[in-house]
């Protein structure tokens, strides 16, 4: 009777096991990506909209993603480029404060965008050599010293499966910034992506995103002209995309068809680190996306700042303090300095630093 009761156990863990992975190949694969884009320089806090308080900061941002990572689930963080120019925190630091800011949040990849290449070909050198993760881009070839470093794509493995990431950076960068003569731009997006793209799936990976840094517009043509592609993460154009804010650009995420007629995911989380962004995505086991929902995620007062983090950004911000102690003039009038009015029209704080 024992030997019965034994065997009959033993056939019901087995059937239950195989039941389990049955179960699994047949639920698909779940993921949570956690993305960032044109943080430019912005890892303290800055006044919010809300009297004397602050929004934003890396700090918060990496209190976030403990939760999340805590949650169990299969997850990534991603950056759409533009961590450099426009704050005293990458004026003092020219890079180093984003590699010792990102290696510690752990990235699992970002994209270059047209701000990288603001300090010359040489200060990008070093960036890409500081970081702990790969940064790509598929429509850029560089010179000798960063063309075997930045990759056109990566496939990142998470929970068993594979995701095929491709980059993306602005064809203009050469006017945006200043690159150097050693690179090179193309234009001809699909005629790159798409490619790259077949490649991918003739290797066996069904889970394809670009991560660019072209703004929304362009991401949403781009998605019609293409094939294969299931999400974009983008930046560039600043968007804010989210279900919740007012004032958002679009819906979150925002979707387009692709030449197919499937539906391509695209998000975009704003700018200067006020938000990240938590895209859900879940495939069947054939790589069809089922489901793809999230927000974008306000860094606010609410959100208790996470120590170590909180200490490095102090440690960075150290010499920024003195440097704004010095007084270098005087004005009576206000400087306008804003980029909506700037980057359209004459203004009287850009005549003064020209």
């Amino acid at each position: 009777m024992l030997r019965k009761i034994s065997l009959v156990s033993v056939l019901f863990v087995v059937v239950a096991v195989f039941s389990s992975v049955a179960f699994a190949q047949d639920a698909g694969f779940s993921l949570t990506i956690m993305h960032t884009n044109d943080v430019h320089g912005a890892y303290g806090p800055y006044d919010g909209s809300l009297d004397a308080v602050t929004d934003g900061g890396a700090a918060r941002e990496m209190t976030v993603i403990n939760q999340i990572r805590a949650e169990g689930g299969n997850s990534i963080l991603v950056d759409g480029g533009d961590r450099f120019t426009g704050t005293l925190f990458h004026q003092q630091w020219r890079g180093v404060e984003a590699s010792r800011i990102m290696n510690m949040m752990k990235y699992d990849v970002m994209t270059v965008g047209n701000h990288e290449f603001d300090d010359g070909y040489d200060t990008l050198v070093k960036f890409v050599d500081s970081l702990n993760f790969p940064i790509i881009t598929s429509d850029v070839t560089f010179g000798p010293e960063l063309k075997d470093k930045i990759k056109p794509y990566t496939i990142l493995e998470v929970g068993g499966q594979k995701i095929g990431v491709i980059g993306l950076t602005p064809p203009d960068s050469a006017t945006l910034s200043s690159p150097g003569p050693e690179v090179k731009f193309s234009d001809d997006l699909v005629g790159i992506v798409q490619p790259i793209v077949d490649d991918l799936t003739k290797q066996g990976i069904n889970k394809i995103m670009l991560l660019t840094h072209i703004g929304l517009l362009v991401d949403e043509d781009l998605a019609t002209k293409l094939s294969g592609v299931d999400l974009i993460v983008g930046g560039h154009s600043h968007s804010l995309l989210s279900n919740a804010y007012t004032g958002a650009e679009g819906k979150y995420p925002v979707i387009a068809q692709d030449k197919d007629g499937k539906n391509v995911y695209i998000v975009q989380a704003g700018s200067s680190l006020k938000f990240m962004g938590r895209l859900n995505v879940q495939w069947d086991k054939d790589g069809v996306v089922t489901s793809a929902s999230g927000d974008t995620i306000l860094l606010s007062r609410y959100i208790t700042p996470e120590p170590e983090m909180a200490k490095l950004v102090d440690e960075l911000r150290a010499p920024i303090t003195e440097l704004t102690k010095q007084e270098i003039g005087e004005t009576s009038v206000f400087l306008v300095g804003d980029r909506k009015v700037c980057r359209v029209a004459e203004c009287n704080l850009g005549n003064l630093i020209t």
